[in-house]
């Protein structure tokens, strides 16, 4: 019985593996497609641009096979989680597609339109907003976006399970602000189109662009060592994505010092000596002829994330640091959608920034 047991495990595993990879597939041939139809109209990255990292299945063959009560815990909790991420991810081109003759422009927009956007956006979850023209050498190498413009969107990672990274319960957290953001940015994108705004909702689950640069260029943060977006809010915890958009005009970049924070970052350096993996250039490399320089070697950071619970070590340590050191507005504490003195609600992000 105890071996029979084990043969059904190990063959729900194996399915849940080959499920996993066939979602991943069916979105890269979307995302291929749309690319493809729509590349006369699109704004596309540059050839210097950098390449986005591919395929957590492939990234868990390079770092090995866990064992076997992992994969099986994994599967359990994990895969329900995994199948809405691509779920929403898929709905994404549906949604992009309903945008109409692209060669037209939306009719102008008023402050009080943004204004009714962000209330809709913290109504969905959304903890920062923020707007940006889209740079070309942000998008990564053979992808593109429909629209020049882009509203950047943030989400944060609750603090509990980040702490105890890496674990089931981060890796869990990290999936469910995945599911969320990519929920929000669907409907959100609906709104606008309804409103005769053209809209892509891009989802945070791999995307079109570097999401950390993107947020602080439109004044959301400033990226730390490790890649991520580091806020006033949230430090390093939230999740990023945009909202490609032909509307005109956007709000400008928001006002937001990070200078305190970005100098501690560069003395702190705490993360690079807690990563587990090893992953950090000390000094940075600037990556494919691209004038953009990173401190992360992916060929090592992505097969670590893979393996052990999307990792989130550099995250936890940065979050902590940042905490105690008292220099988040708000703290650890702040609730979802709080306002700032100014009387706006700002917000949060992930994908590291190369």
């Amino acid at each position: 019985m105890e071996k029979r047991s084990g043969i059904r495990r190990v063959l729900s595993e194996w399915g849940a593996r080959l499920s996993l990879e066939r979602w991943e597939r069916q979105i890269l041939d979307l995302e291929s497609r749309f690319i493809e139809k729509h590349r006369p109209r699109m704004r596309l990255s540059l050839p210097s641009s950098p390449v986005r990292q591919e395929g957590i299945i492939r990234y868990r063959d390079m770092a090995g096979w866990k064992p076997m009560r992992d994969e099986w815990r994994e599967m359990r909790d994990i895969m329900p989680l995994y199948r809405e991420v691509i779920r929403s991810a898929r709905a994404t081109f549906e949604i992009s597609a309903k945008n109409g003759d692209l060669s037209a422009h939306s009719a102008p927009v008023s402050t009080p339109f943004w204004q009714e956007f962000e209330g809709v956006a913290n109504a969905h979850g959304v903890d920062l907003i923020g707007y940006t023209a889209v740079p070309r050498e942000f998008i990564f190498k053979e992808k593109g976006v429909l629209f020049e413009n882009a509203i950047v969107l943030g989400m944060e990672m609750e603090a509990g399970p980040i702490s105890r990274a890496p674990s089931y319960e981060a890796g869990k957290e990290t999936l469910r602000v995945y599911q969320d953001l990519g929920d929000a940015v669907i409907e959100l994108a609906i709104w606008l189109q309804e409103r005769g705004v053209r809209a892509q909702p891009v989802h945070p689950y791999g995307g079109t662009t570097l999401f950390p640069l993107m947020a602080a260029k439109a004044g959301l943060g400033t990226p730390g060592l490790h890649g991520l977006l580091m806020s006033k809010q949230f430090g390093p915890r939230q999740r990023l994505t945009i909202i490609s958009t032909d509307a005109q005009p956007i709000p400008p970049p928001r006002e937001n010092s990070m200078a305190d924070i970005r100098d501690f970052c560069e003395v702190c350096r705490q993360c690079i000596r807690a990563c587990p993996a090893g992953a950090f250039h000390d000094p940075p490399i600037k990556q494919h002829g691209n004038k953009i320089v990173t401190h992360i070697d992916n060929t090592k950071c992505y097969p670590y994330f893979a393996r052990f619970k999307s990792c989130s070590v550099c995250l936890k340590i940065c979050a902590r640091v940042l905490e105690e050191s008292g220099m988040l507005a708000g703290g650890v504490n702040e609730s979802r959608g709080s306002q700032t003195e100014d009387g706006n609600n700002h917000g949060r992000d992930d994908n590291k920034a190369v």
